[in-house]
């Protein structure tokens, strides 16, 4: 009876071609099965692979997995990310041609769903400060087209709120990757949507004083000729309802976020900027 376990408290290094003939026989979803470490098309007793992979898997003391689950998360974001990062980036580093030491001859690479997750919301995060800049130049166009702080400071917020209400209104548990890009996009076509309805109520002044309309006249004119003129822009969020249509959830997701939030934003432009 043979049994091999690899829990590195041997005082010897086992040859390589008895581990890899055990591996080998080690077949289906088994702890010690090849593809769990080898590529799949090495050969077990004459290939050759510069490729190695390891796997790792962390599990729950009990079935309360709760605190287990937070646990690893701060494990995670305080000592294994780092870790991995920073020999990550070592590894791949170019060799200094003046230096004694010698090269690694070894680059790493890892992933993994909670860290997948983790680094793809550290870098959002690093990267909020572009989406800043883009609000405030969007406030000084803004500012410039409505010849008014007010007007402009009340379409931001009202393109701010049109998100949050279509985060609010969409029945997602988490917002996905492709959700998050429908942001710029519904607040780039909103702050389009604005500049159209800017332009028909100054239209309609000259055009009230011309004809001798009442107020209320000028205002049902004008609103009116707004929602005409916000057609392409509904017509374009209707488009977006046919990803409801498509096999992956974050298309799915990304369609209804962003129909949601573009009719929103149309909406909240006639009634609340208009007047």
């Amino acid at each position: 009876f043979f049994r091999l376990r690899f829990d590195g408290t041997a005082r010897e290094r086992l040859p390589v071609p008895v581990t890899l003939a055990f591996l080998g026989e080690q077949g289906g979803y088994s702890t010690h099965a090849s593809w769990n470490f080898l590529p799949q098309d090495f050969g077990t007793h004459s290939g050759e692979s510069v490729l190695l992979r390891s796997t790792f898997a962390f599990s729950a003391p009990d079935l309360q997995d709760e605190a287990f689950h937070q646990d690893y998360l701060n494990f995670v974001k305080d000592e294994l990310y780092p870790v991995l990062l920073n020999v990550s980036e070592q590894t791949r580093k170019e060799p200094d041609p003046t230096s004694w030491d010698e090269p690694l001859s070894v680059r790493m690479f890892f992933k993994g769903d909670i860290m997948d997750d983790y680094e793809v919301r550290t870098v959002l995060e690093h990267d909020l400060k572009n989406g800043a800049y883009a609000v405030v130049f969007t406030w000084l166009i803004s500012w410039f087209q409505f010849r008014s702080l007010f007007l402009a400071s009340l379409g931001l917020f009202l393109l701010c709120m049109a998100q949050l209400l279509a985060y609010v209104i969409v029945p997602v548990p988490a917002v996905s990757l492709a959700s998050f890009l429908g942001i710029f996009l519904v607040f780039g076509l909103g702050v389009h949507g604005l500049f159209r309805v800017h332009a028909t109520w100054r239209r309609s002044r000259s055009t009230a004083e011309f004809l001798g309309w009442q107020l209320a006249d000028r205002i049902m004119e004008a609103h009116m000729d707004a929602c005409l003129n916000l057609m392409p822009v509904v017509a374009s969020a209707c488009s977006f309802f046919f990803c409801l249509y498509a096999m992956l959830r974050p298309m799915r997701e990304f369609g209804l976020f962003m129909g949601v939030g573009m009719l929103t934003s149309c909406l909240l432009s006639v009634l609340v900027f208009m007047p």
